[in-house]
């Protein structure tokens, strides 16, 4: 973990009113304890924290109680970018359990994988979710390729479910 305080970066001069920490996967780490820390920083613009979870663990129900505790832990994200869509089904248990806590979903994850968390939160229609990244669109294929046209088939569908934003990030 990069432990750089949060003042020590140069804002260019563009005030800022609020942030949001979302966690960045960088390396081993307990997902408790960096929230605790990202909580603990003299960081007056901090809104909210979202932090790392596992919610195909068996333990999702303890770790979310833990993530329950820290003042500022408003949502947690469970990174599927990397994952086969066909291991998807293994999350539907801490989905449920995170909306009971009333904790939003970030959901990293790519264009082609819209499809199966379309279908995983079939089940959970009360979980606020967020799509990271737009799912990050087939930009080399082009917006207008079959895949383009699929990942914006998969954002109105998802458009259609309440509780569902999309987070634009990564400009420049």
């Amino acid at each position: 973990i990069n432990r750089d305080s949060p003042a020590e970066y140069d804002r260019g001069g563009v005030a800022v009113d609020g942030a949001v920490f979302v966690q960045a996967a960088d390396g081993p780490s307990d997902p408790v304890d960096e929230a605790r820390w990202v909580d603990g920083l003299d960081w007056p613009e901090l809104l909210a924290i979202v932090a790392d979870a596992d919610l195909g663990s068996s333990a999702v129900d303890q770790h979310l109680a833990a993530l329950a505790g820290i003042p500022r832990v408003t949502g947690v994200r469970h990174l599927l970018q990397d994952l086969a869509v066909d291991t998807f089904p293994a999350l539907a248990p801490g989905l449920p359990a995170l909306a009971a806590r009333g904790g939003t979903f970030d959901a990293c994850l790519r264009h082609a994988q819209l499809p199966a968390l379309i279908e995983l939160l079939r089940e959970v229609p009360d979980l606020t979710v967020v799509v990271d990244h737009v799912a990050k669109p087939p930009m080399s294929e082009g917006i207008d390729s079959v895949a383009g046209a699929a990942w914006a088939r998969s954002l109105a569908l998802l458009a259609e479910r309440p509780r569902t934003f999309v987070k634009l990030s990564g400009f420049t």
